[in-house]
């Protein structure tokens, strides 16, 4: 499978960052550089519903981790409380944080749909390096929400022209941050960070047909990963792992993240791993509604089976009773070993012995 260079990195909702810019519009006061820099880490964070688990976050190891300083980030935390964008639930006796709008806008329906793109990708990238640490100390709350919104378009433009370059005129993109044409000098110096930011390098064109400014703004090319890509197995994996870690939450299983990311990779390598590989096409759809029917089958009889037993090898029970429900699921679901043989038959290719 050739190697495909992608921008990866946190899912941030188009609407969230739309909330966000008129927040900052009409209360452009009241969110901090630090509060949004928080916010931006806490994104990192959560799940697919916008949760954390409280007793795994400890926001010193986040700020040492990524060059931050803790007081201002620890104050951001408290102000984006106050302000309702971030608040504490309690979940089957399970403590977390939550940000509100992560969960009002995620996406409900097939991740399949995702082609709409009604979100963009924040790169890892720029949690590098002590990046943004340069915002918060220039107090630079617009100069973030910019970022956010080249980032946006970045992501739009890779995905549609795979282009690392955008280009933007100057006038319109100082007036949305409330910018004079100094402080957007500086802001651009923070952008490149001495060459280890989001920005390679801006260079400045001649003024366009209309006499505005253009600045033309290059990626870093340490933002993008180069891996290989199967958007079968993406679309499986993404299906799965929001069915476990749904599963977790509302069991009365008392777990850490890292076993429940344990368990994730149990389920893809011991289940995903051989369907995602069935050798045609017609087998995409046979395999995405395998992996459906087995969290329906297999999963709730898997958590269970683990409410109901006093091991504390999490992972290691998930796995043993994972196969045991998997090959009775296989064993008694005759119509699906079928399909799933004759995926195999027809281009000549072993059958795993699970489906035998």
């Amino acid at each position: 499978m050739a190697k495909v260079r992608k921008l990866d990195g946190i899912i941030f909702y188009q609407a969230e960052l739309e909330f966000l810019k008129l927040h900052f519009r009409e209360y452009s006061t009241s969110l901090t550089a630090a509060s949004l820099v928080t916010y931006l880490l806490l994104r990192s964070n959560c799940d697919e519903e916008g949760l954390i688990r409280e007793d795994d976050f400890i926001l010193k190891h986040l700020t040492d981790k990524y060059d931050l300083p803790y007081s201002s980030i620890n104050k951001g935390l408290s102000k984006l409380e106050n302000l309702g964008f971030v608040c504490r639930v309690s979940v089957n006796k399970k403590q977390y944080i939550q940000l509100p709008l992560v969960s009002r806008f995620a996406v409900k329906d097939d991740s399949r749909k995702s082609a709409e793109l009604n979100y963009f990708r924040i790169p890892h990238y720029i949690f590098e390096n002590g990046y943004l640490n340069a915002f918060i100390k220039a107090r630079d709350v617009s100069g973030i929400v910019g970022l956010l919104d080249i980032i946006n378009a970045l992501y739009r433009d890779y995905s549609n022209k795979s282009q690392s370059v955008i280009k933007r005129k100057i006038q319109p993109l100082l007036l949305k941050m409330k910018k004079s044409l100094r402080s957007g000098k500086d802001w651009l110096k923070r952008l490149i960070n001495n060459g280890n930011g989001l920005i390679k390098e801006v260079n400045f064109e001649q003024r366009d047909t209309f006499g505005n400014s253009v600045v033309e703004l290059r990626f870093n090319s340490d933002a993008f990963n180069e891996r290989e890509v199967n958007p079968i197995e993406e679309a499986m994996t993404a299906i799965a792992r929001k069915e476990i870690r749904k599963h977790f939450k509302n069991s009365s299983i008392q777990y850490k993240n890292s076993e429940l990311r344990n368990c994730i990779n149990i389920f893809k390598s011991d289940v995903l791993t051989h369907l995602h590989k069935l050798p045609n096409v017609v087998a995409n759809d046979i395999a995405l509604h395998i992996t459906k029917n087995l969290l329906v089958d297999v999963l709730p009889k898997t958590i269970y089976a683990i409410e109901n037993s006093k091991t504390r090898n999490l992972p290691g029970l998930f796995r043993v009773r994972l196969k045991g429900f998997l090959n009775d699921f296989v064993k008694t679901d005759e119509h699906t070993r079928t399909m799933i043989r004759f995926a195999y038959q027809k281009t000549n290719t072993e059958i795993p012995l699970l489906f035998i």
